[in-house]
């Protein structure tokens, strides 16, 4: 990640080469202004929230929208235009649905509703279109839901009737944290000793851990194995996923570090006398993952060196090689001729240690203050790029370690590898960025972000 300034990128944006001419066109008007304008035209809102923290992931986004089809399936169904994170219209959004203030891409209704969205940086133009569908598909479905909302408002509590309307609204991708909350209260507490198909439905929409939905399909230990158990394995798995990630999002908003030691611990063996050695590990990464999201940096920088140190550095390249090379041949062992497809994984062990190992490098670039920790950080870049060497942006950080730690001259060199890669890929605005920071280092300026 790379942090930057939101508005000039949202000024680019709205005069950017790009988007003129059959590319996707923002309008510039204020959110309520464009909500009026696509309720009169007929059309939904197309709201694009830059991320305040990646450069990268606006190359991505001029690109995605350089496509003509996105750019005529935009034309023809929504009013495009931009928000920044810090903007009351997106505050006040994010009261709707489930989402940190993290950008992407708000489709919008024309009564100020959400109706789907998007995390942009990390979609193909493709992926835009389908979800300019989705939204579309949305729309009326919104509208059967106000009848279901208007009938709950009414004060329609019945069991049935929360359970049809709790489906719509996961339908169209609402929040239903309170709502199965509330249902879980209003269960009499024998059905929730007795009801398999309630437990059921408790057990796959919950989300918050320590909820009161949460606590009521425990209520029979018994009842809670037998559902827990018979249900799909890979179920299983997305519940425990989503709980933990949602869980984790209410604590970093709250910074409720007991809370988030809580949920840490129940999803790491945290109540076992001796933890596995996954364990111990996802323990380390979910507090170090915490603790940088609420900048508490003495204790991000703490855990995240047990987590790297104990478990991601140490591990051999060869051996993180010989796993990828296993993982195809397995993948292309049943192939029976030159002419069957054949789909090679493209996020392999080398790809995820050397993200890893170089976003938590640039991060202590940005937080750590002593030399042994930087030290460190260059160690964990340096070894990211021995598993992807032409990845520009871990030369970027592997530069920007060196240049602090004194070592400019190399610095220097590492940076210039940095741009002419990024420059190769076609990500202009980033290779822009990186000249800068070469500029600030030539100059031997103290600050070269």
């Amino acid at each position: 990640m790379r942090l930057t300034k939101v508005a000039c990128f949202i000024a680019l944006i709205l005069t950017y080469p790009f988007f003129v001419n059959g590319q996707v066109k923002f309008k510039n008007l204020q959110y309520q202004a464009a909500l009026q304008k696509a309720a009169k035209d007929g059309k939904l809102l197309f709201v694009f929230v830059p991320t305040p923290d990646c450069v990268v992931c606006k190359d991505i986004t001029l690109k995605n929208f350089s496509d003509a089809a996105l750019s005529d399936k935009i034309a023809k169904d929504f009013i495009a235009i931009t928000l920044s994170t810090k903007d009351i219209s997106y505050t006040t959004l994010t009261d709707h649905f489930d989402r940190a203030n993290t950008g992407g891409i708000l489709f919008i209704g024309p009564k100020g509703n959400v109706l789907h969205q998007l995390a942009y940086n990390s979609s193909t133009s493709k992926e835009y279109i389908k979800a300019c569908d989705k939204a579309i598909s949305n729309k009326a479905g919104m509208d059967s839901l106000e009848v279901l909302t208007k009938e709950y408002n009414a004060g329609n509590t019945d069991i049935t009737f929360l359970e049809t309307y709790i489906n719509k609204r996961i339908d169209l991708g609402l929040d239903i944290d309170d709502l199965l909350d509330e249902y879980a209260t209003l269960v009499p507490k024998d059905s929730l000793m007795s009801s398999y198909r309630i437990n059921s439905f408790i057990m796959e929409h919950v989300s918050i851990y320590g909820s009161s939905a949460d606590d009521a399909w425990h209520t029979s230990k018994s009842m809670y194995k037998e559902v827990w158990y018979r249900t799909d394995r890979k179920v299983r798995s997305a519940v425990n996923k989503r709980v933990r990630i949602k869980s984790m999002a209410k604590a970093v908003k709250e910074k409720n570090d007991n809370y988030a030691l809580r949920v840490i611990r129940a999803f790491t063996e945290g109540n076992s006398i001796k933890k596995s050695k996954t364990a111990q590990k996802n323990y380390s990464l979910y507090c170090a993952d915490y603790y940088w999201a609420v900048r508490d940096t003495q204790s991000y920088i703490y855990n995240a060196k047990i987590y790297i140190d104990q478990y991601i550095n140490n591990v051999l390249l060869d051996s993180i090689r010989a796993w990828d090379k296993r993982q195809i041949e397995k993948t292309t062992a049943n192939v029976d001729s030159l002419n069957d497809s054949v789909e090679v994984p493209t996020q392999t062990f080398a790809k995820f240690y050397a993200s890893t190992l170089n976003q938590h490098a640039w991060n202590f670039y940005k937080a750590a203050k002593k030399s042994t920790d930087l030290r460190n950080a260059s160690y964990w870049s340096l070894k990211s790029l021995e598993l992807e060497e032409n990845e520009g942006l871990y030369w970027d950080t592997y530069a920007r370690l060196l240049y602090v730690l004194g070592d400019k001259i190399k610095a220097i060199d590492a940076e210039k590898k940095a741009i002419d890669l990024v420059t190769k890929k076609g990500y202009s605005y980033t290779a822009e960025d990186f000249k800068k920071v070469l500029k600030n280092m030539q100059s031997n300026k103290t600050t070269i972000d």
